[in-house]
């Protein structure tokens, strides 16, 4: 006796793009608060060892990257199946990923701060 399995249902299928705006939101609400306690616990004082919260947003940053590609291949998928209300919505949310992976960093170099290139001791 064979059964045949039946196409699931449209709202059964998983929905990528709720767990791509969970997975955005969730990463940008860690990174900002990551950074409020980095500006408002170190702000001023010298930042010579690399604490937690600078072990968070560097997490952070580093999976904004492949999620901003996930985005990328969403939007694609979406325009190609012409959902273009999803593909808007998956651009959207790409586009805060990606705006919050570059600003990261500059936030990063600005709050934390980088040693100039010729910084010698004692100067």
């Amino acid at each position: 006796m064979e059964v045949s399995a039946a196409p699931l249902q449209p709202a059964r299928r998983t929905n990528y793009l709720g767990w791509f705006v969970g997975l955005v939101v969730c990463l940008s609400l860690v990174f900002v608060l990551a950074l409020a306690y980095i500006v408002a616990f170190q702000w001023g004082h010298p930042h010579l060892d690399i604490t937690w919260a600078d072990n968070i947003i560097m997490a952070a940053c580093a999976l904004q990257a492949p999620l901003a590609f996930w985005g990328l291949v969403g939007t694609i998928r979406a325009v190609w199946h012409r959902r273009f209300s999803r593909a808007v919505l998956w651009l959207l949310f790409t586009a805060w990923a990606l705006l919050l992976l570059g600003g990261s960093v500059l936030i990063g170099v600005a709050v934390i701060g980088v040693p100039y290139i010729d910084e010698r001791p004692g100067m």
